[in-house]
């Protein structure tokens, strides 16, 4: 069995190695995403993501601290709290991790 600090290393990296590799293929970098919106599972993996990617603390949408970990809700959730303030024409990149490490992510123009 793991243990949890096994687990957040394996979620920092896994989300940190697989959004790079998803950027690349979709021919793009972090420097032209204006908004990430991850799942809201952690504040600290989170964190610690955003510190991997060097990505500035505004770009990196963030609610948990007002909804708690919301599961599989949070990024929809999250578009919709913020959907006043999300700019037309930007572009949001959403990353979400699930159970059994599972991870998808996207690419959304506003």
């Amino acid at each position: 069995m793991r243990n949890g600090e096994q687990i957040f290393f394996e979620v920092v990296e896994g989300m940190t190695r697989h959004t790079q590799t998803f950027l690349a293929a979709m021919g793009t970098d972090l420097s032209q995403i204006d908004y990430l919106i991850p799942h809201q599972a952690n504040g600290l993996i989170l964190r610690e993501v955003a510190r991997r990617l060097q990505l500035p603390p505004e770009k990196m949408l963030i609610q948990l601290g007002e909804v708690g970990n919301t599961s599989s809700a949070s990024i929809p959730l999250l578009l919709s709290s913020w959907r006043e303030r999300l700019q037309p024409g930007k572009t949001a990149l959403l990353v979400a991790v699930g159970a059994g490490h599972t991870l998808g992510l996207g690419l959304l123009k506003l």
